[in-house]
C-alpha cells in the first residue's frame, strides 16, 4: 500500500512540472509576439532619416535658372529669365517682373533642405495616402528650369507640429518635410510678382533725352562730353541739376496702381482712349536713350487718375498695360523750356579767371594774373593790382546768373537797351603769354588785354532804370536776352572800371638793404643820414647832431611795405590840391645803383581825422597815409650831442 501511495505523488509532481513549463512557454511566444508587434508599430511610426541636411533639388543654383512656373489657387504664372538678373512674367500678362522677388522664390528653393522623408512603403504601413499630405491636389506646383532639367515640386500640406510643409518631387514616390519659408515667398496675387519700376534707367549712363509736351511743345537734350545741352527747340547749356534731377524723378517713379492689361485674347490699343494713353492725344511723353541705344525708352503720360491730378495714367511705348503713377512727374516734365536752361552765366569758378577786363561805358579796366606777381592792371596803366580786392570783385562777378529769359532771339537790342550796353565784364581762363610778360614790365606802361584765351565770355549789361529790379542783360555772340537781378549787379559794377578800386595800397616797396641815405625835409628843417661803411648810420646834416637809430629804423621798415589807407585820386593834375605842390613834408631814400635809384615820399594837407594825403614821387596817384604812419616817419632823423635830450617831433 505505501508503495502505491509512494508512486501516485510522483506522477503527481511530474504533471505540475509539466504545465509550469509549458506556461513559461506560451508567455515567452506572447512576450515574442506582442515586441515583434511593436517594433513593427515603431518602425511605421518612426521615420527613417534620409540625409535630412541634403538639399531637395540637388545641383540646382538660382542664378542658373532660366524659366519658372508657379501654380498656387487660382494664380498661374510664367516666368522667363531675360539676363543680368532680370524677369519677364509671359503668363497670365506680358509684363516686368519684380526681379528681387523672384530671386528670393529661386533662393528659397536652392536652400530648401530635407527634413522628414516618408517613403511610399511607410505610406501603405501606416495605411495613409498622397490626399492625407494635401499632394493628390497639390495647393502649389512650382517648376524651374535650369541646366540640370525641369525641377517641378508640388506642396501639399503643413504638418500639425513643427511647421513643416510636405512636399513631393514630379517622378519620385517619397513624400519630403521641408521648412514653410517656401510657402511663405510664393506670391498670391499677380501684382505681387509684377516690377513696380516704371521706367528703366540709369541717369549715368542716359546720354539723350526728348520730353514732348500738350501745352509746351518739344525740348531734345543731349549729354556732350559730360554736359548737358539743349539741342532743340534753342541751342544752349542746360542746367545740370535741373536734368539730374528730372533723370533721378524718371528713375525712381514707381505704380502705384497697375489699372488696365489687355485680355489674353489679344486687341491693341484697348486702354489707350479710356486712359489717354494714346501717344498722340497724350499730356506728355517722355525718351530716354542709354548709350550706344538706337531705340529709346519712351513712357507716355495720359489722363489725371483721380480729380486733384495726385496720380496720372501711364504705359511704356511698345507696351499695352496702363499703372497709375504719382503726378508729380507731369509737373516735372510741363515745366518750360527756360527752366531746362542753365542760370549761370560765367560757369567758371573765380579762381580759374586769368585774364578780366571790365568797362563801364567808354572807361576800360583790363587785369592779368601773374603766376608769380598775381594780379596786376595792365589798363589803362600797368599797376600791381590789390589780389583780395580782384578776387572778391571775380566772387561776385563769376556767382551772377539769370533770372529769367525774356527773348531767345532778339532782333532788337535797342529795345533792351544792349545797343550799346552800359556795362561789360570779360573773364578768360588762361591769359595770352604776351600779357603776362607785359605784367612783367615796369609800372607806369599801358597795355591793352585785347586777345582772346581759350576761354572767354564776356557779358553785356544794360543801365539800371529807376524802379526796375531786374536788368536786361546778355551774352556777346548768343542771340537770347536775359534778366538779371539789379541787386546782385549793384555790387558787381561799383567802381567797375576805376583803377583806383582794385589798384595795390602798397605804395612803397624798397628792400631796407637798399637804402643808403635817407633825407627829411620837414617846417623848413633839412637832415640828412647816410649807412657808413660798417652798415651803421652817421649825420650828414647837420654835422653837429648824432643820428636817432629807432627813428631810422621805422622809416627803414615803413619804406619795406608803405600801405596806402586808401587811395584818393589817380591824376598828378590835382595835386596842389592835396598839398602836395610843393609839399608840406618830403622823405627822401636814396638806394644803391641799380635798384631805382631815388624814392621820396611826399606828404602834404590834413585828409580828415584819420590821415595826410601823400603821394610817392613819380607816381600821379594821390593816397592817404594813416595818421599814425605818417608822424612816426616825419619823427627827427637825428639827435642833439646833449645827452639825453631829444628834438621835438615835426609835424607837416
Amino acid at each position: 500500500m505505501p508503495r502505491h501511495r509512494g508512486g501516485c505523488g510522483r506522477c503527481g509532481l511530474d504533471q505540475a512540472a509539466q504545465m509550469k513549463a509549458r506556461t513559461t512557454l506560451w508567455l515567452f511566444v506572447v512576450a515574442f509576439v506582442m515586441g515583434a508587434v511593436i517594433l513593427v508599430v515603431k518602425s511605421a511610426r518612426n521615420v527613417p532619416q534620409e540625409d535630412v541636411s541634403g538639399p531637395v533639388l540637388p545641383g540646382f543654383r538660382a542664378e542658373e535658372a532660366s524659366r519658372l512656373l508657379i501654380s498656387k489657387g487660382a494664380l498661374c504664372l510664367e516666368l522667363l529669365a531675360v539676363g543680368d538678373g532680370r524677369w519677364r512674367i509671359e503668363r497670365p500678362v506680358s509684363a516686368d517682373a519684380d526681379g528681387p522677388r523672384v530671386a528670393r522664390i529661386l533662393n528659397a528653393l536652392e536652400s530648401l533642405r530635407r527634413g522628414e522623408v516618408i517613403t511610399a512603403e511607410q505610406c501603405r504601413q501606416r495605411e495613409l495616402t498622397l490626399d492625407d499630405y494635401g499632394l493628390k491636389s497639390p495647393r502649389a506646383r512650382v517648376v524651374v528650369l535650369d541646366p540640370g532639367g525641369r525641377r517641378e515640386i508640388f506642396i501639399g500640406n503643413e504638418s500639425e507640429i513643427g511647421r513643416a510643409l510636405y512636399i513631393k518631387l514630379a517622378g519620385r514616390d517619397e513624400i519630403t518635410a521641408v521648412s514653410r519659408s517656401l510657402w511663405d515667398v510664393l506670391p498670391e496675387t499677380l501684382d505681387e510678382m509684377r516690377s513696380r519700376v516704371v521706367l528703366d534707367v540709369e541717369p549715368s549712363r542716359v546720354e539723350r533725352l526728348e520730353i514732348w509736351r500738350q501745352s509746351g511743345g518739344f525740348a531734345q537734350l543731349s549729354r556732350i562730353d559730360g554736359v548737358w545741352q539743349i539741342r532743340q527747340p534753342v541751342s544752349a547749356r542746360a542746367d545740370q541739376a535741373f536734368v539730374q534731377n528730372l533723370l533721378d524723378a524718371i528713375r525712381s517713379l514707381r505704380v502705384a496702381e497697375f489699372a488696365w492689361d489687355p485680355p489674353a485674347s489679344g486687341g491693341e490699343g484697348g486702354g489707350d482712349i479710356m486712359y489717354g494713353v494714346a501717344p498722340d492725344e497724350a499730356a506728355a511723353r517722355v525718351t530716354v536713350w542709354h548709350e550706344k541705344e538706337e531705340v529709346g525708352r519712351e513712357l507716355i503720360i495720359g489722363k489725371a487718375a483721380d480729380a486733384q491730378g495726385a496720380r496720372v495714367y501711364v504705359r511704356r511705348r511698345g507696351e499695352q498695360s496702363v499703372f497709375a503713377v504719382s503726378g508729380e512727374i507731369l509737373k516735372f516734365l510741363s515745366a518750360p523750356v527756360s527752366q531746362f536752361r542753365d542760370r549761370s552765366i560765367f560757369r567758371i569758378p573765380a579762381s580759374a579767371v586769368q585774364i578780366a577786363s571790365f568797362r563801364d561805358g567808354d572807361v576800360c579796366l583790363s587785369l592779368v594774373k601773374h603766376p608769380e606777381s598775381g594780379w596786376m592792371i595792365t589798363e589803362p596803366v600797368l599797376r600791381k593790382a590789390d589780389d583780395a580786392v580782384v578776387e572778391q570783385r571775380l566772387l561776385l562777378i563769376t556767382r551772377l546768373s539769370a533770372e529769367d529769359f525774356v527773348a531767345e532771339t532778339a532782333t532788337n537790342l535797342s529795345e533792351y537797351g544792349l545797343s550799346p550796353p552800359r556795362y561789360s565784364f570779360y573773364l578768360g581762363t588762361q591769359a595770352p603769354s604776351s600779357l603776362v610778360s607785359a605784367a612783367s614790365a615796369p609800372p607806369g606802361k599801358p597795355f591793352s588785354a585785347s586777345a582772346s584765351p581759350p576761354y572767354s565770355r564776356r557779358l553785356l549789361v544794360a543801365a539800371f532804370k529807376e524802379g526796375e529790379e531786374q536788368v536786361y542783360a546778355r551774352i556777346d555772340g548768343e542771340p537770347a536776352v536775359f534778366r538779371i537781378a539789379r541787386s546782385a549787379l549793384e555790387q558787381s559794377v561799383a567802381g567797375l572800371a576805376d583803377p583806383l578800386v582794385f589798384r595795390d595800397r602798397t605804395m612803397m616797396a624798397v628792400p631796407p638793404d637798399e637804402i643808403l641815405r635817407i633825407t627829411l625835409l620837414a617846417q623848413g628843417r633839412e637832415e640828412i643820414v647816410a649807412r657808413d661803411d660798417h652798415n651803421g648810420w652817421h649825420v650828414i646834416q647837420p654835422g653837429t647832431n648824432r643820428p636817432n637809430n629807432e627813428v631810422i629804423q621805422d622809416v627803414l621798415l615803413a619804406a619795406a611795405s608803405l600801405k596806402a589807407l586808401r587811395i584818393e585820386s589817380g591824376s598828378a593834375k590835382s595835386a596842389a590840391a592835396y598839398g602836395l605842390e610843393p609839399p608840406a613834408a618830403a622823405l627822401t631814400l636814396d638806394l644803391r645803383a641799380g635798384a631805382g635809384i631815388r624814392k621820396s615820399l611826399l606828404i602834404g594837407f590834413r585828409a580828415g581825422d584819420d590821415g595826410y594825403f601823400a603821394a610817392v614821387q613819380g607816381d600821379p596817384a594821390v593816397f592817404v597815409l594813416e595818421r599814425g604812419a605818417a608822424e612816426r616817419l616825419l619823427r627827427p632823423l637825428t639827435l642833439a650831442q646833449e645827452t639825453g635830450e631829444k628834438s621835438a617831433a615835426s609835424r607837416p
